[in-house]
């Protein structure tokens, strides 16, 4: 193991968000671009897992101020450009922020064993399966803050950061379950 994948990130719990927020204005939505739309669709395309190195991704990233160090790790830099195709999937959608993931993937409709699969998996398949999820999202044309997924991206295969993951997959199933609480008490007095 080599020193830099042993280092912890220098990034605080509550720093995420603010680069997330950063590489999104980075990410050209439809019609305004700050970089022109061929960067947005080069990492919409990408494999994150084998073309982490995108001088595209790479660029919109060093925009943000992902910190240098998350370039020299491997795992963290697939992580980050799992975060930025997620990113770009939802800006070439023209889709921003709006309620938690977990209340949007109740409101199109996913299942709680595809649910489960989502939050079970780890490392390489984790990163797939959430890119997959907010492909469905886009797909739906729900906006959705994808903070909580993003985040836990980021941190699911640090060591020593278990429980911060934890935390962050249970605030992703608490909002599917208040969506489907308040959806069934909706029906409950329609009915």
């Amino acid at each position: 193991m080599t020193e830099a994948s042993t280092k912890k990130p220098k990034m605080e719990k509550s720093g995420y968000p603010k680069v997330f927020e950063d590489i999104r204005k980075e990410l050209p939505l439809r019609g305004g671009y700050n970089f022109n739309s061929a960067v947005s669709a080069a990492i919409r395309r990408l494999d994150p897992e084998k073309e982490f190195a995108a001088p595209e991704l790479v660029r919109v990233l060093v925009f943000a101020g992902v910190s240098n160090g998350d370039f020299h790790n491997s795992e963290r830099a697939r992580a980050w450009a799992a975060v930025g195709q997620a990113l770009a999937l939802m800006a070439h959608s023209g889709l921003r922020g709006g309620p938690k993931i977990g209340a949007v993937l109740h409101e199109i409709g996913l299942n709680d064993n595809r649910l489960a699969r989502l939050l079970t998996a780890r490392g390489h398949a984790f990163r797939e399966q959430a890119v997959r999820i907010v492909r469905l999202v886009a797909g739906a044309s729900k906006p959705a803050n994808l903070d909580d997924l993003l985040e836990l991206m980021l941190v699911e295969n640090l060591p020593g950061q278990d429980e911060w993951a934890e935390s962050l997959r249970l605030r992703i199933v608490e909002s599917f379950e208040r969506a489907a609480q308040g959806r069934e008490k909706a029906a409950a007095s329609a009915g």
